[in-house]
């Protein structure tokens, strides 16, 4: 759209274009043009530095210093990365003995060849200082960097120029000048998380107690070493790392009767994966969790897997690190008989390092929830504080902040939060919504980080869930009325267990001990009696269903009732079936009523007799 300068600025202020959002493009655009200009001196200067040590330096020289920079970063970096690391070592941080280091060298013998502003430039190069900053804050335009020694901060524009990608935390050891109010990255620097940039700051550290010299000082003179620490991976320690042996068991069954195995595999609770003519997978899960969070309205279900099973044509494969489950499973499929026969067993071993655990997890997301949630879950903080870490001496991040060592568990968090941004970063190409590393914080009584979404709002908790194989699952708080309606694991399962628990809640809620009584030993009974039948739905529950529960079932359960558990019974009865009805929209309670109505005098007679 073409809009007048004089016309009415299109976003709704009231004012001209020309004065509103003209105005503002304007500023934009000059402020773009500041930065290309910025770039090019920059540039400019740089290939003037070039030029000068190509020419002050011999073949030999520039081989023996190239040499010398190899062996102090350890020969560790890439060719790419080494001549670009040297380049710029050799013009900020090498000294050349009474010329000083090399931008000072240049300064000294250009500055009066030097253009104005190219003079201004290289002046200014001359005072800048190298330092160790991490990433702090940030915002869609500008991301806050913070020299963790001096905890000087400067802000950086927030744009592919300055910065090529952003993740919390992330830093690096470099030079940073200042230009029209912010500050730019002068030279090559790599980023890397937090636990890198600590590694830094532990090596200028032992060398500042080692050399006695200031911290600009050893980052001058040790800047290679300095860059190889922060370089190295977590566990590239140049140790050997203590292994632990892992064996993985494999049984192989002939299956001489899928409908017996189809059977197992649903009266077992197993969850499927896929089943279909060609492909068949299951696992064998432990108890099911239910992960909420405050940044998504449904919520993610995991569970890890105690095993995998694999059924192809007619041979099924079992595999599991997990010795009991193992024997557990050979126990079940024993008692099948000749419906299911043993094949072969084998077992393979392997090597991971002895802090390393091995976890399979399945997921089951909603088709509205975004898939990296469920990658939040599987990382839930607000139990993994908890874990014991080998690298710090098998303390838990509780304990690493209860015992005072809190920059350990402020690494360690920070890392967390880093890795999983640049995870999600790389499977989904942007991060959206970010983890939840704030609840864990707000627990250890740490500061929050400014990179998580919502803030200090953001919450998300884990939840212990019974989980049956027909879907239903029962929240944690819910745990204490199954028990007290007598269900098991087993009968947990069944499709009338919701609805118990929740009529049950409606009904008892705030009310007398009595009231609580009628309502729990009534639908125990109920239970006991619908256990008996084969039904499966609510809508199998016919005339005729209901009439032989009523006027014989229910009192062949007792050997003596009474007039008021009879009453409670069937005042219950029609309580609940009226309560089904309005929750399904169905009619069950008609017909309860009239056959409540029909036997209940008939009913209290045949107790009479009974006495």
């Amino acid at each position: 759209m073409i809009v007048n300068r004089n016309e009415p600025c299109p976003c709704g202020s009231g004012k001209k274009f020309k004065k509103c959002c003209l105005k503002n493009e304007n500023v934009i655009q000059l402020s773009k043009v500041k930065e290309e200009r910025f770039f090019t001196q920059k540039k400019n200067l740089v290939d003037k530095l070039r030029e000068f040590f190509t020419e002050k330096l011999s073949y030999n020289e520039h081989m023996r210093l190239h040499t010398e920079f190899k062996n102090r970063t350890g020969r560790s970096l890439s060719q790419e990365n080494d001549q670009a690391f040297f380049t710029f070592w050799l013009y900020f941080f090498h000294r050349f003995e009474e010329n000083g280091r090399g931008i000072e060298w240049f300064y000294s013998e250009n500055q009066s060849k030097l253009s104005e502003v190219d003079r201004q430039f290289a002046k200014s190069w001359t005072e800048l200082l190298p330092r160790i900053v991490q990433a702090v804050d940030a915002t869609n335009s500008e991301v806050l960097f913070e020299d963790i020694i001096t905890k000087e901060t400067f802000n950086v524009p927030n744009n592919k120029e300055a910065l090529p990608i952003f993740a919390p935390w992330y830093g690096t050891i470099g030079v940073l000048e200042p230009f029209d109010n912010q500050y730019y990255f002068n030279g090559v620097r790599v980023f890397e998380g937090p636990s890198n940039i600590n590694n830094a700051l532990l090596k200028v550290e032992d060398l500042i107690e080692e050399t006695k010299k200031s911290a600009t000082e050893v980052l001058i003179d040790y800047y290679p070493e300095i860059l190889l620490e922060s370089l190295k991976n977590e566990r590239d320690t140049g140790e050997a790392i203590e292994q632990k042996t892992i064996s993985e068991y494999k049984l192989d069954y002939n299956v001489h009767n899928h409908t017996v195995l189809q059977d197992f595999i649903h009266n077992e609770g197993f969850v499927i994966d896929k089943w279909d003519d060609k492909v068949k997978s299951v696992n064998w899960t432990s108890s099911w969790k239910c992960y909420k969070d405050s940044e998504l309205s449904g919520e993610v279900l995991l569970a890890d897997v105690y095993a995998l099973i694999d059924i192809n044509e007619d041979v099924l494969t079992f595999k599991s690190i997990d010795i009991d489950k193992i024997n557990e499973f050979k126990s079940k499929l024993g008692k099948l008989g000749v419906a299911i026969t043993f094949k072969e067993e084998s077992v393979h071993t392997f090597e991971i390092p002895y802090y390393a655990e091995i976890r399979n997890t399945v997921l089951r997301v909603d088709d509205n929830t975004p898939q990296y949630f469920g990658m939040f879950a599987q990382q839930h903080l607000g139990n993994e504080i908890e874990v014991p870490i080998p690298k710090y001496n098998g303390h838990s991040i509780r304990e690493l902040v209860e015992q005072g060592k809190v920059r350990d568990a402020e690494t360690w968090l920070k890392q967390t939060e880093y890795l999983m941004y640049m995870n999600v970063l790389k499977q989904f190409g942007k991060v959206e919504v970010t983890a939840d590393h704030n609840t864990a914080r707000k627990i250890l009584g740490l500061p929050l980080s400014p990179f998580v979404t919502g803030g200090e709002n953001r919450t998300s908790s884990m939840e212990n869930v019974v989980s049956s194989k027909d879907g239903f699952k029962v929240e944690e708080e819910d745990i204490p009325y199954l028990e007290s309606l007598e269900f098991t694991p087993d009968t947990v399962d069944n499709f009338y267990s919701e609805d118990f628990v929740d009529f049950f809640k409606d009904k008892t809620g705030g009310k007398s001990e009595a009231t609580v009584r009628k309502y729990k030993n009534s639908l125990v009974d109920l239970k006991e009696l619908l256990e008996r039948s084969s039904r499966n739905s609510w809508s199998e529950l016919n005339y005729e269903f209901w009439e032989q529960l009523i006027s014989k079932d229910y009192l062949s359960m007792y050997e003596v009732a009474s007039k008021t558990l009879l009453k409670d019974f069937l005042s219950t009865l029609k309580a609940f079936t009226k309560w089904l009805d309005k929750k399904y929209s169905m009619s069950l309670s008609k017909d309860v009523t009239s056959i409540v109505k029909e036997y209940e005098e008939k009913l209290i007679e045949k107790l009479l007799v009974l006495r």
